[in-house]
């Protein structure tokens, strides 16, 4: 009989504490796997289980195994799975721990993989730095700053959130700067504009509407989807004024989109005018967009009659797939 796998036992019966109804028990259970010093995927599992159960009692003891797990890391820790979920656990359970964040912040840990090595502690970089903001560290932006270059697009994405949720001033121009600048992920920059709108909509609305002219088009569509998601009446204005002068299609689905994730009774009507009177290009895009609201019977009737009007192959194709599957 093959002999089983001490770690394998050992996250059973961790799984188990899921089933007791002794607080003591569980805080006990979870402490002596925080405390191993051998398996780091342990140490993540009770990590995760602590903010899972919101255990209270165990912050010394995370912070303990976090700092063990740096040492000799490829061994105690492969993956960064160790770290990566204490300072998760940590973040999310909004417990300060500026040494741990700090530490993890800086923190690389390149494994062998096929054809060079992988940086597994992109995402603990990242949680990082939501560590730093949620604590409202005095110089969590400054510290953050660095991971706006960073090599990981993980790592670069989290460090761009964290700054949206900040709610400081330098913030706002680290990430301008970074659009600016650009990314050669244009998820990031999509983030940025993200991050912008929740730190200041007013005075951002029209920066990014700046780059609805972008030469590229992954940066145009990500300005448009953020004003979009801002559902607010200037984005709306920002959206007509470059739909009237867009002649580029591609360009035009995204401003349609754009203004039917608004929401706004007046984006909604200048979609629904698209359908019934815009060129044919401009009549499918918008139907194409406000398949969103699809489930509105009254906008429903209303489309089917403009489309009944005006006959197209390429409109009732639309229809078919998007508001009648």
């Amino acid at each position: 009989m093959a002999k089983k796998d001490p770690l394998e036992d050992k996250l059973e019966h961790l799984s188990r504490l899921r089933q007791q109804d002794d607080s003591e028990v569980i805080r006990n259970g979870l402490r002596a796997a925080l405390t191993q010093k051998r398996y780091g995927l342990l140490v993540a599992k009770a990590a995760d289980l602590v903010a899972e159960l919101g255990v209270t009692g165990l912050e010394r003891e995370k912070q303990e195994a976090f700092f063990r797990l740096t040492r000799d890391p490829l061994k105690r820790d492969k993956g960064c799975a160790g770290k990566t979920a204490l300072a998760k656990a940590l973040v999310e359970m909004e417990q300060s721990a500026p040494e741990v964040f700090a530490t993890g912040l800086r923190f690389v840990q390149p494994e062998p993989s096929w054809g060079g090595s992988t940086d597994t502690a992109a995402q603990l970089r990242g949680w990082c730095a939501h560590g730093l903001v949620r604590m409202r560290h005095p110089r969590a932006v400054l510290r953050i700053t660095p991971l706006l270059v960073d090599p990981e697009r993980p790592t670069r994405l989290a460090a761009v959130d964290a700054l949206g949720d900040s709610g400081q001033a330098a913030a706002e121009a680290l990430l301008r700067l970074k659009v600016l600048t650009g990314d050669e992920e244009p998820e990031v920059i999509a983030e940025c504009f993200n991050s912008l709108l929740r730190l200041e909509p007013e005075r951002s609305l029209p920066f990014i509407g700046d780059f609805l002219d972008s030469e590229d088009p992954t940066v145009a569509e990500a300005a448009a989807l953020a004003l979009g998601d801002s559902r607010s009446e200037e984005a709306i204005e920002i959206l007509e004024g470059r739909l009237e002068v867009t002649l580029d299609e591609d360009r035009q689905r995204s401003l349609y989109l754009a203004l039917a994730l608004t929401r706004r009774q007046r984006a909604m009507d200048l979609l629904v005018d698209a359908v019934s009177q815009g060129s044919m290009g401009r009549a499918r895009a918008a139907l194409k967009a406000l398949a969103l609201n699809r489930h509105d019977d009254s906008l429903r009737a209303k489309l089917r009659e403009y489309l009944d009007s005006r006959p197209d192959r390429v409109l009732e194709q639309i229809w078919r797939q998007d508001y009648e599957a």
